[in-house]
């Protein structure tokens, strides 16, 4: 009897948080399959115009796992593609280059199973079942199966993925924030179950991932760590939980559910491509580049940078407008002085 294989990602799960929470008893199904396992980070860094640079980015970074080859040889740096010739924009949510195939679709002697495995496709060469786009970290791929029908069939069954195409970030609105934690968990649970199923079939590989984490990490981390800017003024919204740390335990609940049909003698691998840690990356798109522009547009002026007199404003906390655009259109745009002057 062959020892299948099963491979459980856990998207967007952070390593530093994970092993914090484990030792102090959180999560006990991912601390037990660590004690009893090894355990590992990896380092990942690539060639970028000839320099070695540390690399995060969640598309290309499942582009290696899915090829085992760096971008700078499949060319997929990002979904988003940039022609310098005609300045036009093309964003592919997959990966799709059959040059480099996805590594469980090689040989056709083993019987492979995958289940909403993110920015891949569909592949003809595998021996087996897949399932694409039942849920996922947005954005997901197109939701399709082979057979063609496995899919339709999970839904009817078991429903559809709560947070799919939903956990879009509404930071400022309370009400998503008490909703995503839900659907974090009934997206894990639902999971768990349509996996039981699935490993009900014959297979040599199963491989699934978890995108409720990735999901949880964009939207409460700000509620969870002090790192983050906004920490101060959004965490516990009067509640005495960490709601990252729920959403962790809700995966974890998850994880010992299926640990608990998996045969034993499995080997099964948890893996991660990536952490989530506050995003600071985009000072210099959104900070940076509008103070050179300002200053390109009014020579001699300055918007914040070395203009003491101006201070940054406090953070809105509460937007009317519910979204940046609106809320600084509403503040900066208005026709009435008097409004202006409340904004």
């Amino acid at each position: 009897m062959r020892n299948p294989v099963i491979g459980i990602g856990l998207e967007g799960c952070d390593p530093v948080l994970l092993e914090q929470w484990m030792a102090q008893g959180h999560l006990q199904n991912l601390a037990k399959v660590r004690q009893q396992g090894v355990y590992g980070q990896l380092v990942n860094s690539v060639d970028y115009n000839g320099v070695s640079a540390d690399f995060f980015a969640t598309e290309p970074s499942w582009g290696m796992v899915l090829t085992g080859c760096f971008p700078s040889k499949t060319g997929f740096w990002d979904v988003v593609k940039f022609n310098p010739d005609n300045y036009t924009i093309v964003c592919d949510k997959i990966y799709t280059d059959p040059a480099y195939p996805p590594f469980y679709a090689l040989n056709q002697h083993h019987q492979v199973i995958t289940f909403d495995v993110p920015v891949t496709r569909l592949s003809d060469k595998l021996n087996g079942m897949q399932i694409q786009g039942w849920g996922g970290h947005f954005p997901t791929p197109p939701s399709c199966s082979l057979p063609t029908n496995l899919l339709s069939e999970i839904i009817s069954k078991h429903g559809e993925d709560p947070l799919k195409y939903k956990d879009d970030g509404k930071w400022w609105n309370q009400q998503y924030i008490d909703w995503v934690q839900g659907a974090i968990e009934q997206s894990a649970t639902k999971r768990v179950k349509i996996c039981q199923d699935l490993l009900k079939h014959p297979y040599d590989l199963f491989l699934t991932v978890f995108g409720d984490i990735h999901a949880a990490g964009h939207d409460l981390y700000d509620q969870s760590q002090p790192d983050h800017l906004l920490y101060n003024v959004r965490h516990n919204n009067g509640k005495a939980i960490d709601p990252l740390l729920e959403a962790y335990k809700a995966i974890d609940r998850a994880v010992g559910d299926l640990l608990a049909t998996i045969p034993e003698h499995a080997y099964v691998l948890f893996f991660s491509v990536h952490g989530m840690a506050a995003n600071h990356t985009d000072v210099l798109s959104m900070f940076t580049l509008s103070e050179f522009l300002y200053r390109f547009s009014f020579p001699g002026k300055v918007g914040f940078a070395g203009n003491k007199s101006r201070k940054v404003p406090a953070a809105i906390t509460k937007p009317i407008r519910k979204g940046w655009s609106g809320e600084i259109w509403r503040t900066l745009k208005n026709a009435n002085p008097m409004q202006r002057l409340i904004n």
